[in-house]
């Protein structure tokens, strides 16, 4: 039986409860630096015995062993922190979390923000290059917080550029857009769909100049008429359900310019690392470093 991308909780609440083991865990990964350049002189930091401690052989200047990783300026246990991680992982809603671990909603929900800004930033923008040759890669937009019927709370919502590969992986990538314009389009295909792509639109005119480009195979599906083109088969419906996935994770209150950018890169991390999301997130807070 396959491994779980995230492990179940009682295989790690004792990682969770002692702050000793957690510690050690997170040395063992080298989250921590063996060594920094000192910030008062021309010398070098190290660890200070078992202590959790920086300190300068040169000037004996000493600095948190926190220091810039994930859990540097916080007052919270490392332990406590890590836990705040699983539950954001798993997708405990704020207040929820809030309650099984003590901590205010609002530590909670700012935990939740710096781990999504985590796993953005763990991000190489590389790995949102999709397609290829010979690779369908659909495009589409999407507006987030629309009114449905014109009702409720006024949401000023944000659009999307997207594209997904036709592939077993559902490569993607997804970008906020300040319009639906030719130029924005061109420029954000350009950037994240690789030569050789077979593209798939709808019959939206800011595509068109698709049709003329020599990097890029263009098909199309009107769909004021069908979802499908009944000759040629051409249809949107991976991008399509890409887009009921991602409005699913964002509620919509949240759909707003501000943050999106941080949760569709949340959506797509995920989507990458779904497989072994408990582990990314590890390797996430390994690899970025913090000013």
């Amino acid at each position: 039986m396959a491994r779980a991308s995230i492990p179940p909780l009682n295989e790690l609440i004792g990682l969770f409860n002692d702050e000793n083991t957690c510690m050690v865990m997170l040395k063992e990964l080298r989250v921590f630096y063996s060594e920094l350049p000192c910030s008062s002189c021309i010398g070098t930091m190290r660890p200070l015995g078992s202590r959790h401690i920086l300190r300068c052989s040169r000037c004996r200047n000493e600095q948190s062993g926190r220091a810039h990783t994930f859990f540097w300026n916080s007052r919270l246990k490392v332990s406590e922190i890590l836990r705040l991680g699983y539950f954001w992982l798993v997708g405990l809603g704020r207040d929820q979390a809030a309650v099984v671990t003590g901590h205010s909603a609002r530590i909670v929900s700012d935990f939740f923000g710096h781990f999504r800004q985590l796993v953005f930033q763990s991000l190489d923008e590389q790995v949102c290059v999709i397609g290829g040759p010979n690779i369908v890669v659909e495009v589409d937009e999407s507006k987030m917080g629309k009114r449905k019927y014109h009702r409720g709370h006024q949401v000023d919502g944000v659009w999307l550029l997207g594209g997904v590969e036709k592939t077993a992986e559902r490569k993607c990538f997804i970008i906020p857009v300040a319009d639906r314009t030719t130029e924005t389009i061109r420029a954000a295909i350009e950037r994240y769909v690789a030569p050789g792509s077979i593209i798939r639109t709808d019959c939206w005119r800011a595509y068109s100049f698709l049709d003329d480009s020599p990097d890029y195979i263009h098909q199309t599906v009107n769909h004021s008429l069908y979802f499908k083109d009944p000759i040629t088969g051409v249809d949107t419906n991976t991008i399509e359900g890409t887009w009921s996935g991602l409005k699913r994770k964002v509620p919509m209150r949240n759909r707003v310019e501000q943050g999106m950018e941080g949760r569709v890169m949340e959506f797509i991390w995920r989507r990458i690392h779904k497989d072994r999301l408990w582990e990314a997130l590890l390797h996430a807070i390994r690899d970025v470093h913090y000013q």
